[in-house]
């Protein structure tokens, strides 16, 4: 027998811009959504450890006050507001998980059912390193639901837990269509590559640096464009210094951070979008690409070979600035093939990753939620 609906409480513990990166960006986009005006009440607690990007991941006192006042912030809401559900960005691995279980903790404490939705990846490694974890990660996914990035990812990081009473679903992020951003045939542009990303040594900067070396002896005169945030000066210099060594100053321009139109210019101007990657889950940059008609050349991580085939791109081993170099020259040799590429990747933007899409699916996911809720 169905218990009788009633408005849900339903309680936001998860970070918001600034800084802006991939996770803040998609938080701010749900907790904004209609669904979350209509059969909810909905208020927040917000993950706020630091203002920009390049303090994200360093240690400090003040990173430990906060956190500790974050946890009072959440117990009192849950005394208050009192929430059905929490909807907590968790960090599945790294030291932002073991900061993550304190909240946890108050989570199971205070009996609030937990909706999980995973931005990243690391469980599975955490597990094979550290076999104590396993019992841990149980805790803390026992009893609820999980959202995920990709059926992927579900598969190799939650399915070995073996979880009791836990609903997992799938929710594919998508992005809001540009308008325009089809306007100009890849067939006019020069031959120019971009790379867009916050400049972490995580994201393949210096593959791609070791990769132009080899690129420029059969063509000389190609140009790359490095646009994003660059984070901290140490990062800078060090990409500067190989720039300057590596004999790249003429095919290479750091551009900074670009937003807004600015950003999109280079996505229009740009034949091939490069994300050599190191670690990733489901890049947000790639759909941008996509949605411009960008072949993409990226890695076998995360969840990109789920976005990326034979059809809109090419995908490498990690690490492998030799097999990027002979992919980037064979991509642009071909320009017919480059052009059927471009097509797909519009097509593969429309179907799958639209903001839209992205929307109905999550709505779908939050009606299963009630429903079993009402069960």
């Amino acid at each position: 027998m169905k218990k009788e609906r009633q408005k849900n409480k339903i309680l936001f513990l998860i970070q918001l811009p600034p800084p802006i990166h991939g996770v803040s960006v998609i938080n701010e986009h749900i907790y904004n959504l209609d669904i979350f005006n209509g059969p909810f009440r909905k208020d927040e607690v917000e993950l706020k450890f630091s203002n920009n990007l390049e303090t994200l991941s360093q240690l400090s006192f003040e990173k430990i006050f906060r956190t500790f006042k974050i946890a009072y912030s959440l117990i009192k809401k849950c005394i208050t507001f009192r929430p059905n559900f929490i909807y907590f960005t968790i960090s599945p691995a790294n030291n932002t998980f073991y900061r993550d279980l304190l909240y946890v903790l108050i989570i199971k404490v205070m009996r609030v059912h937990p909706i999980y939705h995973l931005h990243g990846k690391g469980i599975a490694d955490n597990i094979t390193k550290h076999g104590f974890l396993l019992k841990i990660y149980r805790w803390v996914f026992n009893n609820a639901t999980i959202i995920h990035l990709s059926d992927g990812l579900l598969a190799s990081e939650i399915t070995p837990l073996n979880l009791t009473n836990t609903k997992t679903y799938t929710l594919q992020n998508g992005i809001k269509k540009v308008e325009g951003s089809s306007s100009f045939k890849l067939e006019e542009k020069e031959d120019d590559i971009l790379f867009l990303s916050n400049l972490f040594p995580s994201k393949g900067i210096f593959v791609l640096l070791e990769a132009l070396q080899l690129v420029v002896k059969k063509r000389p005169l190609i140009k790359v464009n490095i646009v994003g945030d660059t984070v901290n000066a140490d990062i800078l210099q060090k990409v500067n210094d190989k720039i300057e060594s590596s004999g790249l100053k003429k095919n290479v321009i750091i551009h900074g951070s670009k937003t807004g139109s600015q950003k999109n210019a280079f996505f229009e101007s740009s034949k091939i979008f490069v994300h050599p990657t190191l670690n990733d889950a489901f890049p947000l940059v790639i759909l941008e690409a996509l949605q411009y008609g960008l072949p993409v050349i990226s890695t076998f991580e995360g969840a990109i070979p789920e976005i990326i085939d034979q059809n809109t791109g090419v995908l490498l081993p990690k690490n492998q600035p030799k097999m990027l170099a002979d992919e980037i020259v064979k991509m642009l040799d071909n320009t017919p093939k480059l052009i059927k590429m471009s097509a797909n990747c519009r097509t593969q933007f429309s179907e799958y990753y639209s903001l839209d899409r992205f929307d109905r699916n999550l709505n779908v996911i939050f009606e299963a939620i009630l429903e079993e809720a009402y069960v």
